[in-house]
């Protein structure tokens, strides 16, 4: 719908935010054994793969509330919390 109202192309994008690494596809489909309904592709981000101190000086506040999913050793956990 938001195509429909504004006209403009629309990247979709995925924002996995487990606590553990995880693989997953870039793809979600939907089928039945006599009819393929949807196939969607977007572009993902896993947080726990990104290192937090890449992001810490951006002065974007999404990436300041994404730094405690991002990847950080246990010993690291205190200085995170502080920086956030």
């Amino acid at each position: 719908m938001l195509y429909n109202k504004y006209r403009k192309p629309i990247l979709p994008i995925v924002v996995f935010s487990y606590d553990e690494n995880k693989t997953e596809k870039t793809e979600y489909m939907i089928s039945f054994p006599f009819f393929h309904v949807l196939t969607f592709n977007f572009l993902m981000l896993e947080l726990r793969k990104k290192n937090w101190r890449d992001y810490i000086e951006s002065n974007n506040p999404v990436a300041a509330a994404l730094l405690s999913k991002m990847g950080y050793k246990e010993t690291e956990k205190v200085q995170v919390k502080k920086e956030f």
